[in-house]
């Protein structure tokens, strides 16, 4: 049956790159390949793939994929083994083009257009690669999105068109022991919100409990996201906004679904006496 596939996907796979080699011998006429892996360095080797796609897969002609690393390696080898993937095999011969973005802690190299649903657009991250352009379609298939405040700039490099989800936090998975990577939301950062992200496209929200939000600017957020009718908020954030009243009456009239995540500690009598306003 492999013998005759056309197409393979294969997501969350923790197979070393022999024990792929010895299933893709099985799949000869393979036209389109997909793989996402997660810690594995390996798998950065642009040219051990380029000689097993012309040994094995002879009539590929779509390969995405996404590979995470969590190594401690420095980022000039993690930049040498991604730049395997430049090449005339990969660019000219197919037009596979990749981005490799570096983290203090993990490093990503994935295929463009970005094929995964979730992105974490995080501080302190070197990006290389063929395309970071704001007009491109690099970011076209992320429907959630996972944004650190620090990153909301004027004149960013990145823009998504179809998020239905945004998480907003103070800080990142990658940066959370560093001081400075903490930046309140503010009324500019929430103006500038709409050169990064399309808001109108937005269905559901996330704030994270680090952020400090007053009632006023939890309003002025919400009105930037018109379609919003979903948000998940910890109870301490949803505390402050109960003596406003403008507030109250727009979530009460827009938002259908409220999640709230609580703190272990806390008087739940207070908070259900004021849920009693909406």
């Amino acid at each position: 049956m492999l013998n005759y596939l056309k197409e393979l996907i294969i997501n969350d796979c923790e197979a070393t790159f022999e024990n792929l080699e010895l299933l893709l011998k099985y799949t000869p006429n393979l036209k389109i390949f997909s793989i996402f892996i997660i810690s594995d360095m390996n798998m950065f080797d642009g040219i051990r793939w380029q000689k097993l796609i012309e040994s094995l897969l002879k009539h590929l002609i779509i390969f995405k994929f996404y590979f995470q690393d969590e190594k401690f390696e420095k980022p000039m080898e993690k930049l040498n083994k991604s730049q395997r993937f430049q090449n005339d095999f990969y660019h000219k011969q197919h037009q596979w083009y990749t981005n490799l973005e570096i983290y203090t802690r993990t490093s990503t190299i994935y295929t463009i257009p970005y094929e995964r649903k979730n992105y974490e657009l995080t501080f302190n991250t070197n990006k290389h690669g063929y395309l970071w352009m704001k007009n491109s379609n690099v970011f076209d298939n992320v429907k959630i999105l996972t944004l650190t405040t620090k990153l909301i700039v004027n004149n960013a490099e990145y823009y998504f068109k179809n998020v239905e989800s945004l998480i907003l936090r103070c800080y990142s998975h990658e940066n959370f022991y560093e001081n400075d990577d903490k930046s309140d939301l503010n009324s500019t950062k929430i103006e500038l919100l709409r050169t990064i992200v399309n808001l109108s496209n937005i269905k559901h929200l996330t704030i994270d409990n680090d952020i400090y939000l007053t009632s006023s600017l939890f309003l002025d957020l919400l009105k930037e996201l018109p379609n919003v009718s979903s948000l998940k908020i910890d109870e301490d954030q949803l505390m402050k906004i109960f003596d406003n009243i403008e507030l109250c009456e727009y979530l009460n009239e827009n938002i259908k679904k409220l999640e709230i995540f609580s703190a272990q500690f806390f008087d739940k009598r207070i908070f259900l006496n004021k849920m009693t306003k909406f």
